[in-house]
Parts: structure tokens; C-alpha cells; sequence
């Protein structure tokens, strides 16, 4: 402040002195002008200015001490991280690998150890996204060079599990020590856990090691186990004969059918499909426009020495359209042709006895039937191939048993029987001897037993009745083929597949047969029988003529009838109608 008697304008000795008073002859610009006094309200004292204090450093007064001017404005704090209970992390670090370092307040470490989970579920969602053919993405994915594969990443996912847990343990014990009980239910914990952990890999890896020797076995060679020379050697390619360039030696047209016939049909000789092969590639099978496999029913009961035939159906399917159509042959069938490599071990080839016994027959001549191993099914496949006169894609056998414990697995069958069926000397499937059995008219829910009793009783009517209700019984079961019910009963019906079932198909065409399975209507299936009065027991080159005409002109190159009524090629016997099978409630939808 200025002290009286000075000028208003000085400065106060340690002020800070103004610009103006800076500049000499500033008051004198005006040359000659008088001297004016300064205004004082023009311009303030200088003196009356105080140097400011810098802004981190509060300036201290007597009015204000020191302390209240820093309490003023306190300093912020950083966020306190919210850690979870040391059980609740723990729990969270089994169920999801990095979930329990995240409730402990480990971000970065928890998104490490979640990143290899992450990897492997975004890899596996752009496979089946990449695929939209389900059944042919689960065949890939059955191939054992895959299953194998799988076996290994849930043996490391497990493993990798069990390794975050433990660090999750221990990083809990140092952010939230605890001891004596606290410590001790802590440990007890992560034991349970790590059982949680194992018991379901385990589980699963002894699946998929169970699918892949199920589909090496079944895939590979004959696992029933039954008839002389069943040693397991045998592979695919011997089993069914080479497709024999001179079989049009019974397709040329006659003037008539023999004694045995009904009249020609009206289908014309040469109505062989004309459905073009699928523009992508695929399998060897798929070229002439047909899947052509001989489905074989195997009674290998202990009342018999070896494996018969009972069963003999060729499924035809259409691989443009999944049309599909069953034709049975019957077992008591004689004078059935051979195939030339083993046409020489019966006079005129053909077979003298009845069609189920070629098997035994091939198995107790070694010498005459090529095929090792496989012979009585290479000579019963080259038999059908003459009958057909198309070519085979594949066999597929199931003993009867297996058939019992297939329709148990997957719940039963429903058919609606059209007459009631009574048989007084039904065989027992254990040979143990003969029971009665009767079915009354209307539909019915059959378990195993019931099903097989009646698909195989023929004493009330004939083996061509039995073979009705044999296709009647087999389109009920593959109406039962969903994906909600076969999943659960994955290990069962892996092991009835190797006890009792057998394929001359390879693995690596299990993708292209799921993915035509899935495509085939069980609703609409065309089933044909070559059995009397259209057909003689003893068959006679004019109606194998005939058959050839029409198995090749099942599926005409116009759009499929919508109705399955099969076309008038047999005269069925009116006093037993064909069992219609009826659909359950779809389960999967």
C-alpha cells in the first residue's frame, strides 16, 4: 500500500513495478504540454496489485491456517476392485476356465486362460456353420481318423480344466487367506470339483473311443460270429461280386412269361432310371443315381449250426429324389441263379435248394465260392445282383437278437396289424422251444420281442405273409430313427451294432449315407414282394426277366406319385392284407 505523502503512482519498495513506470519519458510525449497530476481513477495504484501465489501452492494467511486450505480439496482415490468369495471363484474357475480369476479381480489372467475355450468353440461353431449338411457333417465327424481327434482334445480340455482349477485355488488362498475349517471345506471343494471335472470327459471320451471300435468293427468285417470260416478276415472289397458284363443273358424279352408268371407288365425293358449322377462328386455308389443295398435279417439261433438267411430285402433309393422302395425275396425261393465265379458248383447253375441256404451252402465249399472269410455273404450278394439285375452297392446284416435289442433301445414300434395273427408253434429265439402267440386286429405298440414274434411267426399263413409283415415291421422301425432318440442311447446302441450288426459299406461312406437317410421319406416307402401267385417258388427265366424290369423302372424320371401305393405288379392275397405302420407323436419336435 502507498504511505501518505508519497506520490499515488510509486511503488512500494518489493512491488513489482508497472509497465508505464518502465518506460522513461512516457509523460512527456507530449512536447510543451503542461504537466498534468495523474487521475487516480484512471489508472489504479500499482500498489494496490499483490503477487498471486502458484496454483499448487496455497498461499497461507493468519486468517486461514495451512491445514484447512489442503483439506479443502482432497486428493481422489483409485476404484477399490470388488473380489468375490473364495468359494464362489472357486466354482466359477471349474465351471468356466478364467471365470474365477475374473471374480478375484484378475481380468487380464482371467481372459488368458478363457482364450484357448474360446478358440476351440469358435472353430467348432464356423464348422457347422460351414456345413449345412447336418447328417453328412455328423458322418465326417464319425470317421475314425476324427474320432480319434476328439479323443485327444477332451482328454487336453479336460486336463487344461483341472490346471485353471488349481491356480484358481491357490490365487483364492492369497487374496482371501483362510484357515482351520475354512481352509480345510476350501480344499474338500476343489476335490468335488475335480471329480465334476473328470467324470464327464471320462464319459465322454469312452464314447467316442466306443464309436470308433464300434465303426471299425461293424464297418470291417463279420462280427456275428456264426458259421464255419467266420474268422474276421475278410474285407470289404470281397464281398460283393464284380457287376458281370454278360447278364443281359436273361434280359432280353421272351414272347411270355413260363407257367409260373402273370402276364407282362407294362413297363418297358428298358425303363432303367434316368436320373442323372449329382453334379458335386460323390461316392462310387451314387453314379448310376441309386443306393442299392441288400438287407439281410441273420437267424443264428443255438437250435441252428450256422447263420441262415431268413431275411432278404433289397432297399432301392433314389439319391436325386430319396424316393425309396423295398423288394423281398423270399427264402423258400429255388433255381435262383448264381453269379459266374461260383456258377460251376451246382449243375446248369443255378441253386437247387432254397435261397436262405446259399450261405451254408458257399461256407461248406470253400473251394467253389471265392470271398475267404465272407464267402457265404459274397454268394448270396452275387445271387441277389442276378435276381435284381442291378448292381449292389452294399450288405448290411443284423442277427435277429440284435433286431430284438434295437426295437427295446429305441422304444418299441407301432403297426397297425389289419387281421388278427395266432401261431400255435412259435420258436423261441433261444431255442429253448415252442410257445403260442397271437396278435388281435387294430394298432398296437410292439417292444422287441413282440415285434420279432410277429415279423417271423409263419405258421398260421405263409412265408409270403411273414414277408409283409417283415417290411411292415421294418418301415415302423425306421420311423423311429430321430436324432432325440438316438443320441441318449448312444452307448447301447453302440454295443448292439457290434455284437449283432455287420455292413460291407466303409467308413468313409458313412457321410453320404447319412446325408440320403436323412433325405428319404419313411412315410412314402414303395414295398414290392416276388413272391406266388405273380411268382413261382421255382424261379424261371422269364420272371426273372420280369423282376429285372421292375426293380430298374421303380422310380420313373417324372415326379414321384405321392401316394405309396406300390404299381400292380403282384396280385396280393386278399386273406392277408399288408400291416400298415403308423407314426408315433414325433418326439423331436
Amino acid at each position: 500500500m502507498a504511505e501518505p505523502g508519497e506520490p499515488a503512482d510509486a511503488a512500494a519498495p518489493g512491488e513489482p513495478v508497472s509497465a508505464a513506470d518502465e518506460a522513461p519519458g512516457t509523460a512527456d510525449e507530449s512536447a510543451g504540454a503542461p504537466a498534468e497530476p495523474t487521475v487516480p481513477t484512471e489508472e489504479p495504484p500499482v500498489a494496490s496489485v499483490e503477487p498471486t501465489a502458484p496454483a499448487d501452492e496455497p498461499k497461507a494467511t493468519s486468517d486461514e491456517p495451512p491445514v484447512a486450505a489442503a483439506v479443502s480439496e482432497p486428493t481422489e482415490q483409485p476404484p477399490r476392485r470388488m473380489v468375490a468369495p473364495a468359494w464362489l471363484s472357486i466354482v466359477g474357475g471349474a465351471i468356466v476356465p478364467g471365470l474365477g480369476h475374473l471374480l478375484l479381480g484378475r481380468r487380464r489372467r482371467a481372459a488368458l486362460l478363457f482364450a484357448p475355450i474360446l478358440v476351440v468353440a469358435v472353430v467348432a461353431a464356423a464348422i457347422v456353420l460351414a456345413v449345412p449338411d447336418r447328417a453328412n457333417l455328423l458322418g465326417e465327424a464319425l470317421s475314425p481318423d476324427i474320432l480319434g481327434f476328439l479323443t485327444i482334445v477332451v482328454v487336453v480340455i479336460g486336463l487344461y480344466r483341472l490346471v485353471v482349477l488349481g491356480a484358481t485355488v491357490l490365487l483364492a488362498a492369497r487374496v482371501r487367506p483362510a484357515r482351520g475349517a475354512a481352509r480345510i471345506g476350501r480344499i474338500l471343494l476343489a476335490a468335488v470339483l475335480a471329480i465334476g471335472i473328470v467324470a464327464p470327459h471320462v464319459i465322454l471320451g469312452a464314447v467316442i473311443v466306443d464309436t470308433r471300435e464300434t465303426i471299425v468293427d461293424v464297418f470291417d468285417s463279420p462280427g456275428l460270429g456264426v458259421g464255419p470260416g467266420d474268422d474276421g478276415s475278410g474285407t470289404n472289397q470281397e464281398v460283393i461280386p464284380p457287376v458281370e458284363p454278360d447278364t443281359g443273358d436273361l434280359e432280353e424279352p421272351s414272347a411270355s412269361p413260363s407257367s409260373g408268371g402273370a402276364g407282362t407288365p407294362t413297363v418297358s425293358p428298358t425303363a432303367t432310371p434316368t436320373l442323372a449322377p449329382t453334379a458335386t462328386p460323390g461316392p462310387a455308389w451314387a453314379a448310376d443315381g441309386r443306393l442299392n443295398v441288400l438287407l439281410i435279417g441273420a437267424d443264428a439261433g443255438p437250435d441252428r449250426w450256422s447263420l441262415r438267411t431268413d431275411t432278404m430285402i433289397l432297399l432301392s433309393v433314389d439319391v436325386a429324389t430319396g424316393r425309396s422302395a423295398m423288394f423281398g425275396f423270399p427264402r423258400n425261393m429255388t433255381g435262383a441263379p448264381l453269379p459266374r465265379e461260383s456258377a460251376g458248383a451246382v449243375p446248369g447253375g443255378r441253386f437247387p435248394g432254397l435261397l436262405n441256404s446259399i450261405y451254408v451252402y458257399a461256407n461248406a465249399h470253400p473251394g467253389q465260392f471265392p470271398g475267404g472269410s465272407v464267402r457265404g455273404f459274397r454268394a448270396i450278394g452275387g445271387t441277389i445282383q442276378k435276381l435284381a439285375g442291378v448292381p449292389l452297392d452294399g450288405i448290411a446284416v443284423v442277427n435277429l437278437n440284435g433286431f430284438v435289442r434295437l426295437v427295446d433301445a429305441l422304444g418299441g414300434v407301432t403297426i397297425d396289424i389289419p387281421r388278427p395273427l395266432y401261431d400255435a408253434r412259435y420258436p423261441l429265439e433261444d431255442g429253448s422251444g415252442v410257445v403260442p402267440i397271437s396278435f388281435r386286429a387294430g394298432r398296437q405298440h410292439l417292444d422287441g420281442h413282440r415285434a420279432l414274434m410277429y415279423a417271423r411267426s409263419r405258421h398260421q399263413d405263409s412265408d409270403y405273409g411273414r414277408m409283409r409283415r417283415q417290411q411292415a415291421v421294418l418301415v415302423a422301425l425306421r420311423s423311429r430313427l430321430k436324432p432325440c432318440r438316438l443320441i441318449p442311447r448312444v452307448p447301447t446302441l453302440l454295443k448292439i451294432a457290434r455284437d449283432d450288426a455287420w455292413t460291407s459299406f466303409k467308413p468313409s461312406d458313412l457321410p453320404s449315407l447319412l446325408s440320403l437317410a436323412a433325405r428319404t421319406d419313411s412315410k412314402h416307402v414303395k414295398t414290392l414282394m416276388f413272391a406266388p401267385p405273380t411268382y413261382g417258388e421255382a424261379i424261371t427265366d422269364g420272371e426273372i426277366r420280369q423282376i429285372h424290369k421292375v426293380v430298374r423302372g421303380i422310380f420313373p424320371s417324372t415326379e414321384p406319385d405321392p401316394t405309396p401305393t406300390p404299381p400292380p405288379v403282384l396280385a396280393p392275397d386278399p386273406m392277408d392284407p399288408t400291416p400298415t405302420p403308423t407314426d408315433d407323436p414325433d418326439p423331436c419336435a
